[in-house]
């Protein structure tokens, strides 16, 4: 097969592609406005049409490599940007998937809880009583830092007293300096 003949087809592979990411786009698309009951049909829909493009991309970089290296330029570029495309949708999947995981493992364990034909598990006991240790820790925690406040408080209180003490003792010793300074000079006069 000629050169002619390769860029002839990878320019279907390239559309191809192009329509095939389009598609999965598209029900990416679906399954985020989709409602719970009908996700998990759109991601097999999903599913479906990232098997087709990995198919498709993996025909395109196969028919890429049968180009001589001057024709493979632009067919090269835009196979890196159907990778970065292939790539977002993939993480964009993930998440969704993953929304959806969380919110139903969320679901089922409001519906236990609700309902006495599924008591508490063992995990659930153990978070239980682990909510409530960590609840009386805050609290106590929280009175420590109460009567630690309280202590430093009364502290002030007290070095404000004793500096007012000092200072009222030091006055005393002033006036009994006077005093005594007027004794003897009444002494001398006497």
């Amino acid at each position: 097969m000629g050169a002619a003949a390769s860029e002839t087809n990878i320019g279907v592979f390239d559309e191809v592609l192009r329509a095939a990411l389009d598609r999965a786009e598209s029900r990416l698309g679906q399954v985020k406005r989709a409602d719970a009951k009908t996700k998990l049909g759109q991601f097999a829909l999903l599913d479906e049409a990232l098997r087709e493009v990995a198919t498709v991309r993996r025909s395109f970089n196969g028919e890429l490599q049968l180009l001589r290296s001057q024709d493979k330029g632009p067919y090269g570029q835009a196979l890196e940007g159907f990778d970065q495309r292939i790539t977002a949708l993939d993480q964009q999947a993930k998440v969704e998937r993953a929304t959806f995981d969380k919110a139903a493992l969320f679901a089922e364990k409001r519906v236990r809880a609700a309902d006495p034909a599924h008591p508490p598990s063992d995990n659930d006991r153990m978070l239980k009583e682990t909510a409530d240790v960590q609840a009386k820790t805050t609290a106590s925690l929280q009175r420590i830092a109460q009567r630690a406040t309280e202590a430093r408080d009364m502290g002030k209180e007290t070095a404000e007293s004793l500096k007012d003490q000092q200072e009222q003792m030091l006055r005393i010793g002033v006036g009994v300096a006077r005093v005594d300074d007027e004794i003897l000079r009444a002494n001398r006069i006497m």
